[in-house]
């Protein structure tokens, strides 16, 4: 379905929630979305259909069109708002990417969360953002239920129908079929490939204390095994996305990897064993912004994780990070990450974090040579 499909009323009635609500789950195909004009069955390289708007002239990122410019962002609190969706429109990215607490659910009422859905979906700015440009999304925490759930979480299966109606996933896609949201794709022609992994670290994660004590599971089984395939697969630039900050383990009021410091190894470990290369983790969650960075961590090269969150929201603390790269931003009015591409000899990915004017107030930059094993 294409940005230009969007339907004139994305409202939802209230009979159609109450009703919806009584059957335990409500269908939201009708509302605004964005993210299935990208979806396409299994985990296959992406056959976008065209698209209007975004940069004039500008092919849409495919097989054979490489990603330039990608934006990303979690933590939309409000989602009548959202200043900051205009801001991101502007900077003219290929590419949109919803990193989790897209909505605040924080509920078990289906149709609660539909009414959040229909919010987000009926906001002005969402809806130009969508057509402006393709997007992908995972969840977190409050988009998948309630705020820190893993697979305690009762309706998860009637959640996950919500978010794949919302995001316009195909009827053929993979995750109609299979447990989670997890998903990969790849975009761009050889040497110009950009491989993006959503991870689900929801659906199937154990209690976050039995983590600590090294017990439990972030991914479940079936999703490391599809992780430890799909980064064998051929890419130059790979973004591997986490609704929780992999790399800082320092801050345990909030949640990261290193609740499961098993699994953040076997993370790490997979990376390397795979001789995975171009390896760049995105993370949100925060409500701030931070460059983190772990020596050496993938093999023969380091662990970025570059932590955009706050859409609309920030945390006045300093909170505390050892591995943290430069400082922490925290201001109000927002912000969001953007990843650049130059896709050169030796090609580079410039990380930044843009504040609610726009202008880069983070910012690094890796050669693909840094990112070898």
């Amino acid at each position: 379905m294409s940005g230009d499909d969007l339907p004139r009323d994305s409202g939802i009635s209230r009979r159609r929630l109450l009703a919806g609500a009584a059957a335990g789950v409500v269908a939201v195909t009708g509302l605004a979305a964005g993210g299935g004009a990208l979806a396409a069955p299994g985990d296959k390289k992406a056959k976008p259909q065209p698209k209007k708007g975004g940069a004039k002239g500008k092919p849409r990122p495919g097989k054979d069109t490489p990603i330039e410019r990608l934006a990303f962002g979690a933590c939309l609190y409000n989602s009548a708002r959202g200043q900051i969706l205009d801001v991101i429109r502007e900077a003219r990215p290929d590419f949109m990417l919803w990193m989790g607490d897209n909505i605040y659910a924080d509920t078990e009422d289906m149709a609660e969360m539909a009414r959040k859905y229909a919010v987000l979906g009926d906001n002005p700015r969402f809806r130009k953002l969508w057509k402006a440009c393709p997007s992908m999304a995972m969840w977190d925490d409050h988009d998948f239920g309630k705020n820190n759930a893993g697979r305690e979480y009762a309706r998860k299966k009637e959640s996950k129908q919500l978010f794949l109606d919302f995001w316009k996933v195909r009827r053929t896609d993979i995750r109609r079929r299979r447990d989670g949201i997890y998903i990969a794709r790849t975009f761009g022609p050889p040497g110009k490939d950009l491989q993006l992994i959503l991870l689900d670290g929801r659906t199937f994660r154990t209690s976050r204390y039995a983590g600590r004590k090294g017990r439990g599971t972030m991914l479940g089984d079936a999703q490391w095994g599809w992780l430890e395939r799909t980064l064998r697969e051929p890419a130059t630039i790979r973004l591997l996305c986490s609704g929780i900050q992999v790399v800082n383990t320092d801050y345990d009021r909030w949640e990261s990897w290193g609740d499961f410091p098993h699994e953040r190894e076997r993370l790490f470990r997979t990376i390397r064993e795979a001789r995975a290369e171009g390896v760049v983790i995105l993370s949100g969650d925060m409500h701030h912004a931070e460059l983190s960075r772990d020596p050496g961590a993938l093999g023969g090269y380091d662990a970025w994780d570059l932590t955009a969150a706050g859409l609309d929201q920030h945390e006045k603390e300093q909170w505390a990070n050892a591995r943290r790269v430069g400082d922490v931003y925290n201001e109000p009015g927002g912000k969001f990450g953007m990843v650049r591409f130059d896709w050169g000899d030796d090609p580079t990915v410039h990380l930044e974090v843009r504040d609610r004017k726009g202008e880069v107030v983070i910012a690094k930059s890796l050669a693909r040579s840094e990112l070898r094993q």
